[in-house]
């Protein structure tokens, strides 16, 4: 996962920046001997040699915090705990630096032989104040990346948990899409089995292709703009079928030639199609549909208006359960990157969706 590929990145990231470091200390002394250009190798070997040696106890504090300390308390997040240790830890060090810098002899340089022949008292912090307040800061800045990194990963798992979340709910809404719309489309089929039974085996035919987009297309999280507009084409002239042209007037704009780039998801305009024929198509009174799907400049345009016909019945919800869940597929999928304006007087209903094409 892509997650799970930024968090190796922080690790790999995390240990060359460390093993740069290290590796740079190590490399001071025979940096400053190449500058110096030294004539004698033994003794500057032993100049070295002895560098390296005074680097051991930095490097051994900073292994026991990097590998013991860190893993245990900090990613655990027991703070009073690792201050304790790393108070206890920083404490055993200048100790051991105390006792150091008092047995190590004196090494001369040649280059400053007479003037260490005079040397006066050291003045200023003691070297162990000076070593303890370095290792202060070489962990400090262990601790400070690995709560970057700490903070990182915890982001990159939440935002793995938003995201399955996300699809799960968007899973359970197209699931809920399916039932509702096939029960729509076979319910229009009983009505006409015994009006026109061979206009009813056609539409049966028309209806198992409708099936076929919803549940191959349906269970992919996009399809692409020309797939939808031939889906809500044949669900529109599927639809034509059932109604008188003299009573219902049926308009549908698409483009001739509709892009296969443009990516969208699957069966998002449909509730409002089938919203337009539920609520707005009556044998009684002069009915008219439009339905228009076009793409402009990566965004694409969705308008659907229906005539309102009067109702005895007391809901007045008209877009039912598929609209609500329209409405929360578009809040995940696009947050506030839509434009969705329903417009509703006693005459007509209109729908003007856009969304940004992917």
């Amino acid at each position: 996962m892509v997650g799970r590929g930024n968090i190796e990145k922080d690790k790999i990231l995390g240990r060359l920046i460390f093993g740069v470091l290290w590796v740079v200390l190590f490399l001071i002394p025979i940096i400053q001997g190449l500058v110096y250009d030294q004539d004698d190798m033994d003794f500057l070997w032993k100049r070295i040699i002895r560098f390296w040696m005074s680097l051991l106890p930095f490097l051994v504090a900073f292994l026991l915090h990097h590998k013991l300390l860190i893993p245990i308390y900090i990613k655990k997040e027991r703070w009073f705990r690792y201050a304790s240790l790393m108070l206890l830890l920083v404490s055993f060090f200048a100790v051991g630096q105390y006792f150091i810098h008092k047995n190590r002899a004196p090494f001369p340089d040649r280059q400053y032989a007479e003037r260490d022949m005079v040397r006066q008292p050291r003045r200023g912090p003691s070297p162990v104040l000076i070593d303890s307040f370095l290792l202060t800061i070489l962990l400090s800045f262990d601790m400070a990346m690995s709560l970057i990194m700490k903070y990182r990963k915890a982001e990159v798992e939440r935002r793995q948990l938003e995201s399955m979340h996300l699809q799960d709910e968007l899973r359970y809404l197209k699931s809920q899409i399916d039932p509702h719309f096939f029960m729509n489309m076979l319910n229009n089929i009983h009505s006409m089995v015994e009006v026109n039974p061979e206009l009813a085996q056609q539409m049966i035919l028309d209806l198992s292709k409708l099936m076929r987009y919803v549940l191959y297309e349906g269970s992919n999280s996009y399809t692409t703009f020309e797939n939808e507009v031939l889906f809500i084409s044949k669900y529109v002239e599927l639809m034509r079928q059932r109604y008188p042209s003299d009573k219902v007037v049926i308009a549908l704009d698409v483009p001739d030639n509709p892009s296969a780039s443009v990516m969208l998801p699957p069966l998002l305009f449909i509730s409002f199609v089938e919203n337009a024929f539920k609520h707005g198509v009556s044998y009684l009174h002069r009915s008219e549909i439009y339905v228009s799907l076009s793409e402009d400049s990566a965004k694409v345009c969705f308008k659907c208006t229906n005539t309102r016909i009067p109702s005895d019945s007391d809901d007045e919800n008209e877009g039912g359960v598929g609209l609500v869940n329209v409405r929360r597929r578009l809040d995940l999928l696009y947050e506030d990157r839509y434009v969705l304006d329903i417009d509703e007087t006693e005459e007509r209903y209109s729908v003007n969706l856009i969304i940004p094409g992917l």
